[in-house]
């Protein structure tokens, strides 16, 4: 049984390198609760990557082809997955 984490985010809020090895840190919106029935909106770290040049191109170019297929499908009938 695969236990890799599912890890999700909306943006990257902080990038950088270190002993030539790229640092990359995503977080997600949470809500919670706040004073007076408010609610607060924040972000929280939810993954950090670290890794060599070659590694990054090769993450680089699975997103860069993900988000061409995501454009295919917007532009096509709908269809529940698709995997390469």
């Amino acid at each position: 049984m695969d236990t890799a984490p599912f890890i999700y985010f909306d943006i990257v809020p902080v990038h950088g390198t270190m002993g030539g090895c790229l640092q990359i840190e995503v977080a997600a919106r949470v809500l919670t609760p706040a004073p007076g029935g408010k609610v607060e909106v924040k972000f929280l770290t939810t993954g950090r990557l670290r890794c060599t040049k070659a590694a990054a191109a090769n993450l680089r170019d699975a997103i860069d082809l993900g988000l061409r297929m995501i454009d295919q499908t917007e532009q096509g009938p709908a269809i529940a997955a698709k995997l390469n």
